[in-house]
Order: C-alpha cells, then structure tokens, then sequence
C-alpha cells in the first residue's frame, strides 16, 4: 500500500482507526473491554517519543470510546479524535486543519480496505497502512523523523495546552483585555 513517491517527507501524524486495529472486536457488540490488538501500545507510545502526533478516526459513539480509551491508559495520546459516523476523509482533513499541519504528512491506519481506498480517493497523498502493519510501522523511514529534539518528546502536549487555552478563550464570555 505504500507509493514511494511520499519518501521525501515525514509522517507527522498518525490517525488511527478503533476496531479491528487499535484494539481486537467491536467496541460497540462488546459486553467487556475490548483488548488491545498486539504491539498496539508500544507503537503509540514509541510515535508520541519521537514527536509523532495521533488522533483517531473512528465510526463510534464519543462517550464509549473514550471511556475504552481510559481503561487502557491510551485517551491522552489522540489529539482532536473524531468519533463520528461521517466519512473518514473528512474527518482526517478536521484533524489537519485542528493541528495546523499538511494533509501530506498524514498517516492513517484502519483495517477495512473500503476505509483505507474512501481516505486515498479524497487525499491520495495520505499513506495508508492495514491492521497488519502495525507492528512494522516503526520501522518504516516515514516514522523516523530526522531531527529528534527535547521538543519532539512533548510535542503532544504543547498541543493539548494550546487546545486548553483555546477553550478557555472561546468560553470566556467578558472583554477580551
């Protein structure tokens, strides 16, 4: 699934999918926790070290999601999820333009191929990967970056202060000064 023609540039977010890739079943027919799929966790926290934004993309519902993602220590890792029932091109170009960073430097990662071709037909520059690769993400070229700086390790976090100052502008209801 990979074009060479992306070699040049550097993934600066992954965006994964829920079910059937970052954990086994459907979140929503499950009576308990889904378990994450295998090397899940190493790989989400290996990207977070090296600077690597992710966010999700996933047809769910909000409240069950995040509460899975709790459970498993895993919901403070995903900026700007979207958990909706709406295409997941469009909820990648949201993730985009909430991060501020191009569409080219996008990764995604889901297990159904309808989902990975509906991304690549909207955003062909996108780089899709399947719930198999996984494990082989952190070795791709594309996921080391080439400068790894004290930064890049709370790069995730300066974008969730950023995030909370927003909020807290757009709630304040008196004189801006």
């Amino acid at each position: 699934m990979m074009d060479s023609s992306h070699s040049k540039t550097r993934i600066k977010c992954l965006v994964w999918d829920l079910d059937n890739t970052l954990w086994d079943g459907v979140l929503l027919e499950s009576a308990t926790l889904p378990p994450l799929r295998p090397h899940v966790r190493e790989v989400i926290e290996a990207l977070d070290q090296r600077g690597i934004l992710q966010s999700l993309a996933s047809k769910n519902e909000t409240e069950p999601v995040m509460a899975a993602l709790a459970a498993h220590g895993l919901d403070q890792y995903f900026l700007y999820p979207k958990i909706s029932w709406n295409a997941k091109s469009e909820s990648i170009a949201k993730i985009a333009e909430q991060l501020n960073i191009g569409i080219d430097t996008f990764a995604f990662i889901d297990d159904q191929p309808f989902e990975r071709d509906e991304v690549l037909s909207v955003h062909p520059s996108v780089r899709v990967f399947t719930d198999a690769q996984v494990e082989s993400l952190l070795v791709l070229e594309d996921f080391v970056p080439l400068h790894l700086t004290k930064d890049s390790k709370n790069r995730r976090e300066m974008y969730q202060k950023e995030e909370q100052r927003t909020k807290a502008q757009d709630d304040f209801k008196g004189p801006q000064d």
